[in-house]
């Protein structure tokens, strides 16, 4: 059977490896095209569907306003004795006629406003029925309906639901779409939304209002250039009320819309293919959504994928090429070193190469040499063989070489740092190094001294060990001759040649005992202030819990605000000395039974027995009124403040880390609030759930019921009291009451509502701008943007078209977004900056110090300027010295970028931060947040504007 030759086995390996590389990159790279452009469009969908949601929700808002309305009117004219009275159903209608006409007239989608008696209380047909028919806002009385219509059978015509459906369910009913003709001849198709009026359990009247289905269908066909797929309307018994694109021969069982309205969407097979279907639930009982097929989302991929593979073939070409070239490069010579062997014939020591292999520098070339090599070896051999004499030579020279190597031995055995050391058959030391010597303080007689008369005492089940399994290894403490005790490790091990010896060595471990403490004390300790660290202090305070499981402990983490601005102002060595003075006076606390620890770099923890006879929070506020006494640093004073979490043992849990996780829980929570505070676990639980719970809920509807709006506060040049810029801040008045925007912002960017809240805000507060600038005020408008819009590209793209068509200037667009959006390094919402910069737009960073407070990104954005939060000027000069804020400036300043201090309320702080070199403000010295109207009589007064 024939082998396959090298060169081919190198061919087949070369392109069988080169095939597999490029099909799993190119099978790598189109699965992930596949993936990505699965999941963009899912987001995408996802997006479109929440705005139509929104937008038929407003609808359906609408029809309900009219609804009560009428219900209202209704039974606050109606007398309940007189319902079967002909005369008095007449005025009854004559009466509440103007209010139904205001009805049908006051709605922008609702065109129509009825109310129908029932006839079967007097057997005659009363009615009133507005409806705007030509479309010029003039509203006209219907006439009645015959009394046969309500007497008919209700499945004959689809029109007749909006009396049956209602009736029939006892309860507000949604028909499907109807044709309707009024009395001008005129027909619209019509969506009824109706309900039932009942007296003493009587059915006296349908009353409702009419939407158009033109424009539910002109609403689904908007949002088709939206989205990439279909846009569908099912009604209350699931099946489609409407669809753009008519007669789709799929069905939705109800898994499958179960799945849909979990997952918001679901993907279902149908005659013509996969589709993803996305749903979403109205509030009158609809289902929206949009399907998409799935051969749309990757028809782009096709041309991808002939590329793909077009490189791959390309590619395999290449290697192919390249292999063969290889193969040859390597055989080639192969074969002519075996042609030339062959023509020696035998004679190895007469072999001649040619010089182009033996130059070659690879492996080849390299075996070209050897074997040249070995030819004349063969050579010299044979003369050696011939001459005696210059073996007898070597031989003589080889003894040599033992001796001189024997000799080296010796001597390196002398430089080692371990003492060495060779016993006889009877344990006398033969052979003792100086090391052994200068550790043990004896002086070894060669043949006579033994290993206990130098100090080595090994005991009986020892040197069995070494007989027996031929070595002993160990630690053991020995004598010096000076009587000092040193730990020793050594070993041993027996040696059979013709006679037994035994070699061994050992080594001093006293240095190593030492640095092995030291090193056992920097893992449980911190270096500076010499308290237990975070392992040592969890294990003291488990072990506190072990002892007595039925005491009150209480367990609290107090961290340093604004720590890392402090670092990188003053300097690591001068806020070393801010930790070691804190440390001390932590020490100079009285807390009964404490374990003191610093667990992170700004960050201190205790735990205590709580005295039950003392307020909860005695111990923690006389704490942390110490710590934030002032400091002197270098002479001079510095001025900090701490937050504190705190949880207590079995009201917060039962086990250590447990109550660390709670405490942490409380000073996040501090953080958030505003810092400087003491703050339970157990006393925002509760706070933390049902108020968000109830205010989210509302919050829903706060665009819809136009509860949102803008007010702007200037910013004023301190020097000149010229206006510099102003702030959009959005407001929230709901029910009489103003909801603070610290409570409902953060919801918002929880539930993702502050996606269409931050398009309203955009919107609002540009189109102001195109106003001011339609005036000639060029004067900059700053917008506050959330992590949350940063994270797709719409606001880019908001902005953008916002831009063109209100012909606005960029450069007086100023985003306002946190520090921490940038230092927490969303890749993202970093990307979504860039471009806006690249438009032309300005950034600033909001609540400067408050977060990370890291300046290092200050020189990777091209960020305006930053702003000063109002937490480090609002309480000079009584409380604070302003020292932080001074900081800030110098190197707000040093770094030249623009800074604005907000909340500034008195002439002494804008005095102070003018000397600092701080010119721009913000706050209720110059003006409070006005409406847009205030706003503008501001600028036009400030400017001194003369229309």
């Amino acid at each position: 059977m024939n082998r396959m030759s090298i060169r081919h086995q190198i061919l087949v390996l070369l392109i069988l490896m080169s095939f597999l590389s490029i099909a799993i990159i190119g099978g790598a790279s189109l699965y992930t095209g596949i993936n990505a452009l699965k999941f963009e469009t899912i987001d995408k969908t996802r997006y479109v569907l929440d705005s139509m949601k929104s937008d038929f929700e407003k609808n359906i808002a609408e029809a309900d306003n009219v609804m009560s309305a009428l219900e209202t009117l209704t039974l606050e004219y109606l007398d309940p004795n007189e319902i079967k009275n002909l005369d008095y159903l007449e005025t009854f209608l004559d009466s509440v006629a103007p209010e139904v006409e205001r009805e049908a007239q006051n709605h922008m989608q609702s065109h129509t406003a009825y109310i129908y008696i029932n006839p079967n209380l007097t057997h005659e047909a009363f009615d009133v029925y507005y409806a705007d028919q030509d479309g010029n806002g003039r509203v006209e009385r219907q006439t009645n309906i015959p009394i046969e219509y309500f007497n008919c059978d209700p499945s004959e015509d689809k029109s007749k639901s909006w009396w049956f459906g209602p009736v029939e369910t006892h309860k507000p009913y949604w028909t499907a779409p109807y044709e309707w003709t009024f009395d001008n001849g005129n027909s619209n198709e019509f969506v009824s939304c109706s309900m039932p009026i009942y007296v003493d359990d009587e059915l006296f009247a349908v009353i409702g209002t009419d939407m158009n289905y033109d424009v539910i269908q002109n609403s689904l066909t908007l949002y088709n250039a939206r989205a990439l797929g279909t846009s569908l309307m099912l009604a209350n018994d699931k099946t489609p009320l409407a669809e753009t694109t008519p007669g789709n021969d799929w069905y939705l069982d109800k898994k499958a819309i179960d799945e849909a309205l979990l997952n918001g969407y679901t993907e279902m097979k149908t005659q013509s293919g996969k589709k993803l279907i996305f749903l979403k639930a109205l509030s009158n009982g609809w289902l929206i959504g949009i399907e998409i097929e799935s051969y749309k989302i990757y028809q782009n991929l096709l041309s991808y994928s002939i590329f793909i593979l077009s490189v791959m073939l390309l590619a395999q070409v290449i290697f192919a090429l390249l292999a063969i070239k290889l193969s040859d490069y390597i055989t080639d010579p192969i074969l002519a070193i075996m042609a030339s062997i062959k023509a020696s014939k035998g004679r190895m020591y007469a072999l001649e190469l040619s010089q182009g292999i033996t130059n070659r520098g690879d492996e080849i070339g390299a075996l070209a040499r050897t074997i040249e090599k070995m030819s004349f070896e063969i050579q010299m051999h044979i003369e050696t063989v011939k001459n005696q004499s210059e073996k007898i030579a070597d031989e003589v020279s080889m003894r040599k070489d033992a001796e001189s190597q024997l000799f080296l031995i010796l001597r390196i055995l002398e430089q080692s740092d371990n003492g060495v050391f060779v016993l006889d058959g009877a344990y006398k030391i033969i052979y003792a190094n100086k090391t052994f010597t200068e550790i043990t303080g004896y002086e070894v007689q060669r043949g006579l001294s033994t290993l206990g008369s130098c100090g080595i005492n090994l005991t009986k089940s020892q040197i069995d060990q070494i007989n027996l399994e031929n070595s002993f290894q160990d630690e053991i403490e020995q004598l010096k001759i000076n009587g000092e005790v040193y730990p020793m490790q050594i070993y041993m091990t027996r040696i059979i040649e013709n006679e037994v010896y035994y070699l061994g060595l050992f080594k001093d471990l006293t240095d190593v005992k030492l640095s092995d403490q030291r090193l056992n004390y920097l893992k449980y300790y911190d270096a500076l202030t010499k308290l237990p660290n975070k392992v040592l202090f969890m294990d003291l305070s488990e072990k506190m819990i072990q002892e007595n499981s039925a005491l009150s402990y209480e367990y609290a983490v107090i961290n340093i605000d604004n720590f890392r601005l402090l670092n990188g102002v003053l300097g690591s060595q001068n806020c070393d000395q801010i930790i070691v003075e804190i440390s001390n006076r932590l020490h100079q606390m009285d807390l009964k039974s404490g374990i003191l620890a610093r667990t992170e770099g700004d960050e201190f923890s205790i735990f205590y027995l709580r005295d039950q006879d003392e307020p909860k929070e005695m111990p923690l506020k006389a704490l942390k009124q110490k710590l934030c006494q002032p400091y002197d640093i270098n002479e001079e004073e510095i001025y900090i403040t701490v937050s504190i979490g705190a949880s207590t043992y079995l009201g917060c849990g039962t086990e250590m880390w447990m109550l660390v996780k709670n405490a942490n829980i409380a000073l996040n929570q501090v953080k958030a609030n505003g810092k400087n505070q003491i703050m339970y676990y157990e006393n925002i639980i509760n706070e933390i759930t049902n108020e968000n719970y109830i205010l989210l809920k509302e919050l829903r509807y706060a665009l819809e019921r136009n509860e949102m709006t803008l007010n702007y506060q200037p910013q004023v040049d301190s020097r000149t009291s010229e206006i510099i810029g102003m702030e959009a801040l959005l407001r929230w008045h709901h029910n009489g009451e103003q909801i603070p925007p610290d409570r409902f912002i953060p919801l918002a960017e929880e539930s993702r509502l502050i996606i269409p809240i931050g398009e309203f805000v955009i919107d609002e507060a540009l189109c102001f701008l195109r106003e001011l600038q339609s005036k000639d005020i060029m004067v900059p408008v700053a917008i506050n943007i959330s992590v949350e819009q940063l994270k797709f590209e719409l606001i880019y793209k908001q902005i953008k078209r916002s831009i063109e068509r209100y012909a606005i200037d960029p450069k007086y667009i100023e985003l306002e977004v946190t520090e921490s959006v940038i230092i927490t390094g969303r890749e993202e919402a970093i990307a979504v900056i860039d471009k806006l910069i690249e438009l032309g737009v300005r950034v600033s960073i909001d609540d400067f110090g408050m977060g990370y407070s890291s300046l290092s990104y200050l020189k990777r954005f091209k960020f305006h300027r930053i702003k000063l939060d109002r937490l480090f000027i609002k309480d000079f000069p009584e409380k604070d010295n302003g020292h932080i804020a001074s900081l800030i400036i110098q190197l707000a300043n040093s770094l030249e970028v623009e800074i604005v201090a907000e909340g500034i309320e008195k002439e002494v702080q804008k005095e102070f931060l003018l000397t600092r070199g701080c010119n721009f403000i913000q706050g209720y010295y110059y003006s409070k947040p006005l409406s847009k109207e205030s706003c503008l009589e501001y600028i036009k007064k400030s400017l001194k504007i003369i229309e």
